[in-house]
């Protein structure tokens, strides 16, 4: 095996426990924390899209807004949090809607570049908060 192949290999590891650490640290309520760059220059980068998933928010629930959304640069996985109203029982439906509507689309990021989320829902991931 050459040495491109072991190393897209590593990338596709880390990208993968990336995601079950990113999953626990919000099932505990935390922020994960994601290595800038890995060595060699491929990144693991987060970009903000958080303009762009609130244009697709209002869409959805104009009465909802977005804190933060960042979408992975290395694997277009997508992760943010969103402000709902106190007493608002409907978070679920919206976040799953959200998720439908932004699987597998290109977005805009907040610094004008196009990129791709992923296809699957399972790796978009909202946080909810009032």
């Amino acid at each position: 095996m050459d040495s491109k192949k072991i190393i897209e290999k590593l990338l596709k590891v880390a990208s993968n426990q990336q995601k079950i650490l990113t999953k626990l640290a919000q099932s505990m309520g935390e922020t994960p924390v994601v290595p800038a760059a890995v060595e060699g220059g491929a990144t693991l980068g987060w970009d903000d899209v958080s303009n762009a998933v609130a244009a697709k928010l209002k869409a959805v629930a104009p009465n909802y807004a977005v804190s933060k959304a960042q979408l992975s640069s290395f694997d277009g996985s997508l992760r943010g949090t969103l402000i709902y109203p106190k007493g608002d029982t409907k978070y679920h439906e919206v976040s799953k809607a959200l998720k439908t509507q932004l699987a597998g689309q290109p977005i805009k990021t907040n610094d004008d570049k196009t990129v791709q989320v992923t296809k699957d829902i399972a790796n978009i991931s909202f946080i909810g908060t009032t």
